[in-house]
């Protein structure tokens, strides 16, 4: 009897809801959720492969469920991650942080500065392999000066952007609008 992994779900600080990587369409999801490479062979090959060809091969994307919203209200994005070659590969990022979003150029939607240890990580992906990242945002801007609070999106039009911190980043960008 075959049973299919349901997704990880993790929430976060501040009206943040992180889905992470889900099932792959194509193959049975990893019981753990992880959907990494595991085996020797599968890491042998991803490191052979070139990393500017790794590189060029990575896309992203990025996807709310509408594209006019009313102030406070909601947002869901999707953030999808794709291996375009047949062979799975393994790319050097230049942060800890893999991949992340932005809104209007704030980082996860937030005037605080982040502490990033100059460190690499990498991203591994699959033959042909989207991962899927989707986070429910409640619509609010962090503001940092002398006390925290947050602020609803002001009406008019806003740019969400996913990115992936590879060396050349690559980013994509939709734009929404706020309606009283």
């Amino acid at each position: 009897m075959s049973t299919k992994a349901e997704r990880s779900f993790y929430v976060l600080p501040f009206g943040l809801d992180v889905q992470g990587s889900g099932p792959r369409s194509d193959r049975e999801a990893d019981p753990f959720g992880f959907d990494e490479p595991t085996n020797v062979f599968t890491r042998g090959v991803s490191q052979i492969i070139p990393q500017w060809l790794a590189r060029k091969s990575v896309t992203v994307s990025i996807q709310t469920d509408k594209n006019h919203y009313a102030v406070d209200e909601p947002i869901k994005i999707t953030i999808l991650i794709r291996n375009r070659l047949p062979v799975p590969i393994r790319i050097l990022t230049t942060q800890t942080r893999v991949w992340g979003w932005k809104v209007d150029g704030l980082v996860d939607a937030s005037e605080e500065i982040y502490y990033q240890p100059k460190s690499q990580n990498v991203i591994e992906l699959r033959a042909g392999e989207t991962k899927k990242h989707a986070i429910s945002w409640d619509g609010r801007i962090k503001r940092v000066d002398d006390r925290t609070h947050w602020e609803p999106l002001s009406r008019g039009i806003h740019t969400v952007t996913a990115f992936v911190t590879t060396p050349v980043v690559k980013t994509a960008s939709k734009e929404i609008e706020v309606r009283s």
